[in-house]
């Protein structure tokens, strides 16, 4: 296996057989004077597959050091078969233009061969063996006066023909297994996820933008008023075809009214002082079947303002009659009456102690 060049690329030349998982496919990207040419990372790259008649699908390309490598790990789901490989490299330049570069170019495409394994030939002899039988032996009833029935058996049954004989006529059954279930078909390339890349005012206003800045499957939609029909119009940007394709219209209809909610049930939970001048609140929460609980913010009122003095009952006219007045008088007279006959008595008792005992 030597290497083969091919337009502005080296490749391996790499065939393999079917289910085959070690092997890969080498591209070398050549300038235009023969030299190496290093595949910028940052860009995307991808394997475009043909089988020479349709589309086959994308597939993974992983960047080592100056070369594109496809993994055959990749097409263990694809046939035995010839097929045509591209590798496309996209990338925005700094205008936000996009580009586009294939490889190899200008005329060629790498082929690669995809053999049957023994596995694989060996299942095709059984099943073309065991039909074949079956053929057969219709081919030589033919105008025998037969009638013929075909039954539909089990995978692992072998084909059988009965022959029976009623009312001057041979019927002939065929019993037919059904074919082995296939192999799955190989898994196609993971779809972007759904993101509108841009909206646009009209669809003359999407048309004129060119699809700048649009990468290939990325979604355009018409953002204008409800009285304007193209409103909502979802498109998508062909790169490869360069326009932008109607899509659907997500404008949607007025849903079905909703079956009636239970009873609300207020439950206050919580009420809070809130300062001087701000707002009452309220604030409901959930709590299942219809109950809320319910808490609430009450502001404080603004400062009254001072008082009037108190007034103190009158008993007479502020506060004591006469008769209270004149009894405080005969009380007062009497104390002091008492106190000064006491304190005469006293003095008088010092004064001679202090005479007859030579103490003055």
């Amino acid at each position: 296996m030597g290497q083969r060049f091919i337009d502005n690329i080296e490749t391996n030349d790499m065939n393999f057989k079917h289910l085959e998982t070690t092997k890969d496919i080498v591209i070398s990207p050549k300038n235009e004077y023969g030299d190496p040419q290093r595949p910028d990372v940052s860009h995307k790259w991808t394997a475009k597959v043909s089988d020479g008649t349709n589309y086959v699908g994308d597939y993974a390309v992983k960047i080592s050091g100056a070369s594109m490598v496809v993994d055959s790990e990749d097409f263990t789901k694809l046939p035995v078969g010839k097929y045509q490989l591209e590798i496309w490299e996209q990338w925005n330049d700094v205008d936000g233009t996009s580009q586009l570069s294939i490889y190899p170019s200008p005329q060629q495409t790498i082929p690669f061969t995809i053999y049957a394994n023994i596995t694989d030939q060996a299942g095709k002899e059984i099943k073309e063996i065991g039909f074949q039988d079956v053929v057969d032996q219709a081919v030589m009833n033919i105008g025998m006066n037969y009638v013929f029935k075909a039954n539909t058996i089990e995978p692992d049954q072998t084909a059988t023909v009965v022959q029976t004989a009623a009312d001057g006529k041979n019927y002939v059954t065929f019993n037919i297994p059904r074919g082995k279930t296939g192999q799955q078909g190989f898994r196609g390339p993971a779809g972007k996820n759904f993101h509108i890349a841009q909206t646009f005012k009209s669809v003359k206003e999407m048309e004129a933008s060119q699809g700048k800045n649009f990468e290939d499957g990325d979604f355009a939609l018409i953002a204008s008023s409800i009285e304007d029909p193209d409103n909502s119009k979802l498109f998508v940007w062909s790169y490869v075809n360069k326009k932008f394709t109607y899509m659907n219209d997500l404008s949607g209809a007025t849903g079905i009214q909703g079956p009636v909610g239970p009873v609300p049930t207020l439950h206050v939970t919580k009420v809070t002082s809130l300062p001087t001048g701000s707002q009452p609140t309220v604030n409901a929460v959930p709590a299942g079947n219809g109950n809320y609980n319910v808490e609430i913010g009450i502001p404080k009122g603004d400062k009254g303002d001072p008082g009037m003095d108190a007034h103190t009952p009158k008993r007479g006219t502020d506060y004591w009659t006469d008769a209270d007045k004149n009894s405080i008088i005969d009380e007062l007279k009497k104390y002091v009456d008492s106190a000064m006959t006491g304190a005469f008595a006293k003095a008088k008792a010092e004064v001679e102690d202090a005479v007859a005992n030579g103490k003055y």
